[in-house]
């Protein structure tokens, strides 16, 4: 007898804390409607609150009514503190954390991304995304692991299982603790695949928008933290590989060695296109530098060496 294949259960993580003080309330409730909006059958949305008093608990106590949401309500030490008492409550196979002001943009999203992962025997999965201050799309690209992070975490679809086994987020990162995770699982060996829809909105604003330095900071020390024993480089040269998102090609062959030859070809693409790039810039700075030329001589330069740099420019 054919008995119909259960499809996995996902846990949906989003954590909050006076809400109402801050005049986010609506931007929580979208972000409830969307996960409850899905076309997946099987999603447990867990609300992992910091111990509020502003009324944001009776603001989203009729949704857990509702039965769209389950509550966990006590002080925590931060964001990443809040995703890891989530994830030991998850019950679900795959887990996402869907920020309180943040919310999915496809009905499918959940659907979606099971389905990549299920197919592809994959460990975590992300795509392109939305994002309040950009009119255009915003492109997922892995390799930007290296030096920031690739994707908001809105989109990430995880084996719940990987995350503990990796033994949750690590708080020393207060605000790059996702992406510390998934360098970690990278150069792991873990599987990434992307799902070929955008699939969340990110509202900027949030704690890492607010404390830039901070940020740069962190993403820095997690640079050093796994750059520098490839290459043993003082001090000034990590600086300026991080500084100029680039590496030499035998660290990047390393950092990515467990992955697949084609996830390897991309990360090496990817440091030479922006090494590429880099070299354009130059070139523009050079021309700018012969035009301040007036002499006959100096024109005569640029006519010599400015046609592929003005070519160089218009591109």
């Amino acid at each position: 007898m054919h008995h119909p294949q259960t499809k996995p259960l996902v846990t949906v993580v989003t954590a909050v804390r006076n809400l109402v003080r801050a005049g986010r309330s609506a931007a929580v409730i979208e972000c409830l409607e969307s996960v409850h909006q899905q076309d997946y059958p099987q999603i447990e949305h867990l609300v992992i609150d910091g111990a509020s008093d502003d009324g944001t608990l009776e603001l989203l106590r009729p949704y857990e009514t509702k039965g769209w949401i389950k509550i966990y309500s006590e002080a925590d030490n931060g964001l990443y503190d809040a995703f890891n008492k989530g994830l030991a409550q998850a019950s679900g196979k795959y887990i996402n954390f869907m920020n309180s002001d943040d919310h999915f943009i496809e009905d499918r999203a959940v659907s979606l991304s099971v389905k990549r992962l299920e197919e592809s025997r994959a460990d975590i999965s992300y795509s392109d995304w939305r994002q309040d201050n950009m009119p255009d799309l915003c492109q997922a690209r892995l390799p930007k692991l290296f030096f920031s992070m690739p994707f908001c975490h809105q989109t990430v679809f995880c084996k719940t299982s990987l995350l503990r086994k990796m033994g949750g987020f690590d708080e020393h990162y207060p605000i790059a603790a996702d992406r510390h995770f998934l360098y970690r699982a990278f150069v792991a060996g873990n599987k990434f695949v992307k799902v070929k829809m955008p699939l969340a909105f990110f509202r900027m604003g949030g704690w890492s928008t607010r404390n830039s330095e901070l940020t740069m900071e962190e993403d820095y020390r997690l640079f050093k933290e796994y750059a520098k024993p490839l290459g043993q480089w003082d001090e000034k040269r990590l600086q300026h590989y991080f500084n100029y998102q680039t590496l030499p090609l035998s660290a990047v062959g390393r950092l990515s060695s467990a992955q697949s030859i084609w996830v390897r070809l991309t990360c090496y693409a990817y440091v030479l296109h922006y090494q590429r790039y880099l070299w354009r810039q130059k070139l523009k700075a050079l021309r700018r530098w012969f035009f301040t030329f007036h002499t006959r001589k100096g024109q005569r330069l640029v006519r010599i060496l400015g046609i592929n740099l003005i070519s160089e420019e218009k591109r």
